[in-house]
């Protein structure tokens, strides 16, 4: 019989813990037993003095531990230990006795003793093995603990539709561990799928599916959360299944930033293919009943006995113009909706009230609505059930065209008596059946003269025929009605454009003709007119060259096209105080003796003070009647007025001698006008201040041109005089000084070329043109002493530049990077700036055919590097100045006049270090040809 041992199956750590204590000293083992207690309020201590009747104990109770002496009369401690484990080989057995010898203690252990106290004199040894027992007893009751949830997991795995897994996180998912109904999801063993024989990422998952399933799991992972994907498999036998997975990531512990990366993945997956079809099954069944739904010609909406939508169409929502679609319907209160919808009916109350009794009784009904804006709806009830209740299912249709014809006929002679626009109805053959009394007045001849007739008779040549191809274009394309236009002429001669609005007479059967509206284009046409010529005037405005031919540009405009005689432009003046005339119609002066000019400190209630106010505010304004205007307190000649502001040049003012004389038509053309006249006024003023600074850089290199004719005559005939002499010189003197006054000479000659360069030059580029950057480099190279030295040009990089000043610009940064970049010899020019040697170091020659220049393209332009020696930081602003150099026979021009060119085109010139260390001049918002 087995010991009753549940007490140690709680997991609750202030669980009690049963003590079986058996000792053959009642005093001794009943003293324990209280200081036990004391140590800890979770034992309950049951004490017994033989052996005897301590397993009768064990077998009738429960107990956690069991504590017994060695030394007994019945039993020693060990026997009493063999016959607890006989009935129960887990429960914890603690050996506490007097007798301490290593014999004991060896036998105990040997036997299988859980732990061994000596008894000691004092309490202490109390507290000890309180400290022991609750040790011993924790140990169990968790290695029972996780023995049970070990076995219910097992079971739990077991019973699973699917398999439980841990896998690696890497893109192939190596699985560690399969267990579950591996070959039945899979067609493979767990044990080849766990020894990689069969590659879950691989091997199993689609490979349609394997990149979004890894994308799915690393974005959960990345969250810190568990996962949920569903993805196909292929088995073992080529079946294609759909799998459910849902896991989590088991990270480590984190490295010194804390950041934790997951070490492997668990988690569990099962077949869902059954489910998927049966979604998909549905889903198409639905699609289907859907579309069908949505295809109804009528609005359909269902509800249930809540009075809730269960279902709604599109062609409902339309019906009713409403701002919600089908599917944001769905759930809404039926009462409610109808009391929004009902305010779209002629009688709203009425419409409320008639669902509110068809509900409620539930009877089927069929009836028409008439709505506020004239539709007519037709609507059927229907009561419906349901398996699981009822309902109620309501169909609306438009059936505003049939009750329109039936109605029509009726209403058809009223309306046509009472319009403003002239109206005509034709047969079935074309002929004239009715003429309103403003066709009549439109065509110049009587109702009689009409009826009967054809329509030729009012039309001009081909129009008729136009009209035959239209009625025959609706009769064929199921259209109601069609707009073309036409030429009417009267008995005298006149044609008028018209716009015809053209109808097919309604008819369930046979055609039965034709209804017309006609209306008169002339006023349209005349608008089309005066902006064809307005847009005629306005492109004259392009090409004025002063703001008075600009502004009389305007007026004129103004006069002709808009017939405002009294019309003028006006500009604030200098001072900014006077908003004066620069240009007026001619005929203001039949009004005026002088234009009027309009000072800002004029008193309110002043046409100064009006003109102002709209100058300052940018607002225009129109009067139609000056006389009847509140704020102009004063009479004037004009009586309509549009004042429009030209920016902040002043005001156009455009007037006419008679009231209402401006439409929205003649205001339109106005702000036209004063916006190209604004655009007018400050293109002249930028060509003004062109042409002005066009004149002063004329001027100025004039006076270069001239200087530098004189520096040219004065400077080198002295130095040619000095160069004869120097030839002379050396044969009749063999001195090494001579050469020092030739390289003197050679200085001299180099600073006026690059004096004369950079005054003739200037500081603009000719036309520019397409150049090929690398043609032209390979060009200038030739023409540079390079010593050696290698170029690199780009494959094709075109630009748009002068050619000329670009090869100047170019072969000065060559002759710079050949004489100053590599740390050899150099040349006998001195046009370039050191890169940071003087000419007295030593250099090796040998280095000069090591130097490389390259011409590479930048997104906007181009740059010039070698790879030679550099220009230092503390040196690169001060490059580009003139007369700057850090060679003691360099000119300081070189650079500047790279500079020069650079600024011509409008490029920007810097310099930088290269990528190989040496000088880079970087040159950019160049243009690409």
């Amino acid at each position: 019989m087995g010991l009753k041992t549940e007490p140690g199956d709680q997991s609750n750590e202030r669980a009690p813990i049963r003590v079986l204590h058996v000792d053959d000293e009642p005093g001794f083992v009943e003293m324990a037993a209280e200081f036990l207690e004391r140590e800890d309020d979770r034992f309950e201590v049951t004490t017994e003095t033989s052996v005897a009747a301590a397993l009768e104990q064990l077998d009738s109770d429960p107990f956690d531990c069991v504590v017994s002496d060695y030394d007994m009369p019945e039993q020693n401690g060990i026997e009493f230990l063999e016959a607890v484990h006989e009935r129960d080989p887990e429960l914890p057995f603690v050996l506490f006795t007097g007798k301490g010898s290593e014999e004991v203690a060896s036998e105990a252990i040997s036997a299988g003793v859980t732990d061994y106290l000596q008894k000691e004199g004092g309490t202490e040894q109390y507290a000890i093995l309180a400290n022991r027992l609750t040790n011993v007893v924790e140990r169990v009751r968790s290695r029972r603990a996780l023995a049970e949830r070990k076995r219910r997991l097992e079971t739990l795995i077991d019973n699973l539709p699917g398999i439980v897994y841990r896998c690696r996180n890497e893109p192939n998912w190596p699985m560690e561990i399969v267990e579950g109904e591996c070959r039945k999801l899979t067609g493979y063993s767990a044990t080849a799928i766990e020894s990689d024989e069969v590659v879950w990422g691989e091997d199993v998952i689609h490979p349609d599916d394997q990149e979004a399933m890894w994308d799915a799991v690393q974005e959960a992972l990345e969250a810190g959360e568990p996962f949920e994907v569903t993805y196909r498999i292929e088995t073992a036998d080529g079946e294609t299944r759909w799998v459910w997975e849902r896991g989590s990531g088991v990270y480590t512990s984190g490295d010194a930033d804390g950041e934790k990366e997951p070490e492997a993945l668990e988690g569990f997956i099962t077949d869902v293919t059954a489910q998927r079809e049966r979604e998909a099954e549905l889903e198409r069944t639905n699609a289907l009943r859907s579309t069908l739904f949505d295809a109804l010609p009528v609005g359909v909406l269902a509800e249930d006995d809540s009075r809730e939508v269960m279902a709604a169409n599109r062609q409902l929502v339309e019906l009713f113009d409403a701002d919600s679609t089908p599917e944001e319907l769905v759930g809404r209160d039926c009462v409610e909706l109808a009391a929004s919808l009902s305010e779209g009916f002629a009688e709203p109350e009425r419409f409320r009230e008639r669902i509110d009794k068809l509900v409620d009784e539930r009877l089927p009904a069929d009836d028409e609505l008439a709505l506020a804006d004239g539709r007519t709806f037709k609507r059927i009830h229907r009561p419906i059930e349901f398996d699981d209740g009822s309902g109620h299912l309501w169909v609306y249709q438009d059936v505003t065209d049939r009750v329109a014809y039936e109605t029509e006929l009726q209403q058809f002679e009223t309306i046509l008596e009472t319009s403003g626009d002239p109206v005509y109805a034709l047969d079935a053959e074309g002929r004239f059946t009715y003429v309103n009394d403003s066709l009549v007045e439109m065509v110049g001849r009587s109702e009689a003269e009409l009826l009967g007739e054809h329509p030729s008779i009012v039309l001009l040549d081909g129009d008729a025929e136009r009209m035959k191809s239209v009625i025959e274009s609706l009769l064929s394309t199921g259209e109601r009605r069609r707009t073309t236009e036409i030429d009417v002429v009267t008995p005298d001669g006149e044609t008028i454009p018209c716009e015809l609005h053209l109808s097919i007479l309604p008819s369930e059967e046979s055609f039965r003709g034709t209804v017309g509206v006609v209306r008169d284009l002339s006023d349209r046409i005349d608008r089309d007119r005066k902006l064809d010529r307005l847009r005629d005037r306005t492109q004259a405005l392009m090409y004025t060259e002063s703001k008075v031919e600009t502004a009389e540009v305007a007026t004129t405009a103004a006069d002709d096209i808009i017939g405002a005689p009294l019309s003028a432009v006006h500009l604030r003046n200098e001072a900014g105080d006077v908003i004066e005339p620069v240009a007026t119609v001619d005929s203001i002066t039949d009004y005026f003796e002088e234009a009027p000019r309009y000072p800002r400190d004029a008193p309110d209630g002043t046409a100064p003070s009006l003109i102002w106010e709209v100058f300052e505010s940018g607002e225009p304004l129109r009067i139609d009647d000056t006389d009847a205007y509140e704020r102009l307190t004063e009479e004037r000649p004009a009586k309509s007025v549009i004042l429009h502001p030209i920016g902040r040049h002043g005001v156009f003012i455009v007037s006419s001698g008679e009231p209402n004389d401006f439409d929205d038509t003649e205001e339109t053309l106005v702000e036209l006008l004063a916006t190209s006249l604004r655009t007018a006024f400050d293109r002249v003023e930028r060509e003004t201040e062109l042409r002005r600074q066009r004149n002063e850089l004329r001027a100025r290199n004039e006076r270069l041109d001239q200087f530098a004719s004189v520096v040219s005559h004065d400077l080198r005939n002295p130095l040619n005089v000095a160069s004869g002499h120097l030839e002379l010189a050396r044969e009749e003197v063999d001195s090494s000084h001579l050469d020092a006054v030739a390289n003197a000479h050679e200085r001299m000659i180099s600073l006026v070329d690059d004096l004369l360069t950079i005054a003739r030059e200037g500081d603009e580029a000719t036309e520019p043109q397409p150049v090929d950057l690398a043609e032209l480099a390979g060009g200038c190279w030739e023409g540079v002493e390079t010593t050696g030295a290698t170029l690199e040009t780009p494959n094709e990089h075109r630009i748009r530049a002068d050619p000329g000043r670009t090869k100047q610009l170019l072969e000065n940064l060559f002759r710079n990077a050949v004489e100053h970049g590599s740390t050899g010899s150099r040349t006998g020019s001195n046009d370039a700036v050191e890169h940071g040697r003087t000419d007295e170091e030593s250099h090796d020659e040998d280095d000069a055919d090591h130097l490389t220049v390259r011409v590479c393209p930048l997104d906007d332009g181009f740059y010039v590097e070698d790879d030679g020696v550099g220009i230092p930081p503390e040196e690169r602003e001060r490059v580009f100045d003139v007369g700057y150099s850090t060679s003691q026979n360099g000119t300081g021009f070189g650079l500047a006049i790279v500079e020069q060119v650079a600024d011509a085109h409008g490029w920007d010139v810097s310099v930088a270090e290269g990528s190989d260390g040496g000088a880079r001049f970087e040159i950019e918002n160049v243009d690409t040809a």
